[in-house]
């Protein structure tokens, strides 16, 4: 039999210093923990111990509790729940108890409880509400006992499986709930009027959101947690809570916007719709009454989230209500904007809910004032939470924001209420971010009307691409309103005049990748809409000149692909494309990472920038394409050149040789689209450019050190792939081309990229008599490598298992 000294000086031991001693502790509490011995422990719940003595045990218990209840006799509960009880009641009378052990021991009955089902739930109850007195000195370590076992049971019933839950609310909690939500009541109106007492307010607060939680049926099949219950039947209780809206500590204050979500958000049973009407205009008329004590503390900071996650909570819950129903709506609104208008992330989070709430309701069927004029002041408030912080240079070195939080909350959250606010200003809506162009104080402001702009674009194109009609003016109205600010738009902005003229302005990095998002999505504006005087050529050379900073590079590469792509009509001449290209790769040489021996470093903004390019040659006639195709490699093929000339130089060579190949690669499949697979008689355009690389695709199959090289051969195979998909059955006469270097790189070196080369081969050639014997050949030397290579390895799995086998009698 283990004695309580040892277990105390086993526990002593573990949070002493000696590691020795610690670690032997632990051993030996681990295994007194497993042990029926263990529920012994109680003992060491007293008082005069030393805290984390207590801290243990009880936690041990819980422990016990949670995995071994159910294998001990009733009667041995019984007694060890007497016990605990009485271990409690011992700490609550003692002046030196420690508060944290107090509440653990409270989850150690509670945990009892919720194991043992309704019955003992209800007994628990019972017990805990007879600490429940007026809020005094004396009284107030047992109000927090009250609490603490109160908010344990709730807890512990949430974890119970969903039949069990549904039980031990029904027959334990909610038989119950009536007085309890008195007492919570009680002891809240006297957490208000005594001062200092925030903590047994918080701890009722967070009991009433934990029981409220539960959403308890009250009678005839109502709610009993609804707002209109909640008002009708627990007056003290509901009133106290909205006078908590108006405490000095912050955690009151959360505390009690946590309790009007899980209110708002109950819907067990009916619902008498016109008292949750009237308790919702009670619920606004309290935060009206904060108005003023928004700013200036963290506490009036925590009533703006209040006061917003409210409004979306009630919005959620009753759309009509905010909408239509309630005096109180439009001064809900309000109070809302002006929470906003203090700049605070979480603030707009839940503003942007009640909105989206808001929008389920039809604009005609909501209160006049809740229709344009709302969205119209939205936008003043909403405008600076677009913005970069005001000291923003990188994100390395930002300390007032994440960027993750910053893009996902802009991209997702943001945008979708401005398409919303679009939708009901319409031309209002661009006007007041053309203004915030034209007097933009800050190249945050300019990068964030672009923002507003872009975010947009789907309904803006869609309204600018509508065909007019005689009897809808409206409509037309706003059509030439939109088309009218896009022409004003690019027209400055891709020729820096206007609000653009601002020197540095299209230097600074935020604001080319916006404007260079702006002009991707609007490409078709460019090719269509916006008509011959559409400033196309200015719009390409911003974004070429945007790629240079990195942190705008790819936006304004992916915009430059979808300009070629969506322009190719315009841009298909060989003077023009000529002219394109070599301004395109006199910026992509300026990144200075095409000889830096990293393969993947600046290669996916390269690879739009001449795809977009290889779009336009594929436009022109076969002749002038096969040139186009030409110009757009030869400075790939330099470089890939100079690094098989050096090669045996920089251990950086072929890193840079596969980023050339791949270049190539894009390049070459990308002129699929327009030509392919036509009949001509000069033969597809791909075959001068691939006959163009040849010299170097040849050498670097040929290159026994970069046969061995996993990273060149896969962009090499890249090459083939691309070549192959582009020209289709146009390739047969280079067929020996790229299946003699596969075969030969696959039997070598066990390239898998090979097999893909030679598997498309198959596909396209295999029923042609001519590639018959070729193909055949070339599929049994691959085949015969891999058996090879199998052989190889499973033998040297298999030699090195016997290796590692201990012999036996056996052997």
């Amino acid at each position: 039999m283990t004695s309580v000294a040892a277990v105390q000086s086993a526990i002593q031991a573990l949070y002493g210093t000696d590691e020795g001693q610690r670690q032997a502790a632990n051993i030996w509490l681990t295994e007194f923990a497993n042990s029926d011995q263990a529920w012994e422990s109680l003992q060491l719940l007293h008082p005069n111990l030393a805290p984390e003595v207590q801290f243990f045990s009880v936690n041990l218990l819980l422990s016990k509790v949670k995995h071994a209840w159910r294998k001990l006799q009733p009667e041995a509960q019984r007694q060890i729940q007497i016990f605990a009880w009485s271990k409690l009641d011992e700490v609550v009378s003692s002046s030196s108890a420690n508060k944290l052990i107090k509440q653990r021991l409270s989850l150690l009955l509670a945990t009892m409880a919720a194991a043992d089902g309704a019955d003992a739930g209800a007994e628990l109850i019972q017990h805990a509400m007879r600490f429940a007195q007026p809020l005094s000195d004396t009284g107030h370590a047992n109000l927090e006992v009250m609490l603490d076992l109160l908010l344990s049971l709730a807890e512990e019933a949430s974890a119970l499986d969903s039949r069990r839950q549904a039980s031990f609310v029904n027959k334990a909690m909610q038989p119950q709930a009536a007085r309890v939500f008195d007492t919570l009541g009680k002891v809240l109106q006297g957490s208000s009027s005594a001062s200092g007492q925030s903590a047994p307010a918080i701890s009722a607060l967070k009991c009433t959101q934990a029981w409220l939680g539960h959403s308890l049926p009250g009678p005839n099949g109502h709610s009993a947690c609804s707002p209109g219950a909640l008002q009708t039947h627990q007056g003290v209780l509901f009133s106290s809570v909205l006078a908590c809206v108006m405490a000095e500590d912050s955690s009151c204050i959360n505390a009690t916007a946590e309790v009007f979500e899980v209110m708002l958000e109950s819907e067990e049973g009916e619902v008498d719709e016109a008292a949750d009407q009237k308790a919702m205009s009670a619920i606004i008329r309290a935060l009206l009454g904060c108005k003023h004590s928004l700013q200036g503390t963290e506490a009036a900071l925590a009533r703006a989230r209040l006061v917003a996650k409210v409004a979306a909570a009630m919005a959620d819950r009753s759309p009509e209500a905010v909408a239509q129903d309630l005096p109180e709506a439009v001064q809900l609104a309000e109070l809302l904007l002006t929470c906003l208008s203090l700049g605070e992330r979480q603030v707009a989070e839940f503003a942007i809910d009640y909105l989206d709430s808001l929008s389920t309701v039809p604009l005609a069927e909501r209160q006049p004032q809740l229709q344009q004029p709302l969205y119209s002041s939205l936008l003043h408030v909403l405008a600076p939470h677009i913005q970069y912080p005001q000291e923003f240079t990188d994100w390395d070195g930002c300390v007032d924001d994440d960027e993750e939080a910053f893009t996902r909350f802009r991209e997702q959250s943001l945008q979708e209420v401005l398409e919303i606010s679009f939708g009901v200003l319409k031309g209002n809506y661009l006007a007041y971010f053309g203004q915030q162009l034209q007097s933009a104080a800050s190249w945050q402001a300019t990068e964030a009307a672009l923002f507003a702009i872009r975010c947009v674009s789907s309904s803006i194109l869609e309204m600018a691409s509508s065909d007019a009609s005689p009897d809808q003016p409206q409509a037309n109205a706003h059509q030439q309103t939109v088309r009218a600010f896009l022409s004003s738009l690019f027209g400055q902005l891709c020729a820096g005049q206007g609000s653009f003229s601002q020197k540095g302005l299209l230097q600074q990095p935020c604001v080319l990748a916006s404007a260079a998002r702006l002009i991707g999505d609007y490409a078709m504006w460019f090719s269509r809409l916006g008509g011959p005087e559409a400033p196309l050529e200015g719009a390409l050379r911003l974004l070429l000149q945007a790629m240079v900073p990195p942190q705008a590079r790819l936006a304004a590469a992916k915009a430059f692909r979808v300009l070629c792509v969506r322009c190719a009509a315009r841009l298909s001449s060989p003077a023009v494309l000529s002219g394109l290209v070599g301004v395109a790769h006199t910026a992509l040489n300026s990144q200075q990472v095409a000889a830096q021996g990293d393969a993947q470093g600046g290669l996916e903004d390269r690879q739009h920038v001449i795809e977009g390019l290889s779009r336009v040659a594929a436009q022109l006639p076969v002749e002038e394409a096969a040139q186009a195709g030409q110009h757009l490699i030869a400075p790939f093929l330099q470089q890939a050149q100079a690094c098989l000339d050096c090669e045996s130089g920089s251990s950086q060579q072929p890193a840079s040789l596969a980023a050339q190949l791949r270049l190539i690669a894009c390049a070459i499949k990308s002129m699929e689209f327009g030509s392919a697979g036509t009949s001509h008689a000069g033969g597809h355009p791909v075959l001068s450019v691939l006959e163009a690389a040849q010299p170097v695709l040849t050498r670097v199959a040929a290159s026994p050190a970069l046969q061995a090289n996993a990273t060149v051969v896969s962009a090499l195979c890249e090459v083939y792939q691309g070549s192959l998909t582009c020209i289709g059955g146009s390739a047969e006469p280079l067929l020996s081309t790229f299946v003699t270097p596969c075969v030969t790189l696959f039997q070598t070196h066990q390239h898998p990229a090979c097999l893909d080369i030679l598997a498309t081969c198959i596909e396209l050639f295999g029923p042609q008599p001519t590639a018959a014997n070729m193909l055949t050949h070339a599929l049994y030397v691959s085949c015969s490598a891999s058996e090879a290579i199998f052989s190889v390895r499973c033998t040297s799995k298999l030699t090195a298992a016997v290796s590692q086998r201990q012999p036996s009698v056996h052997d």
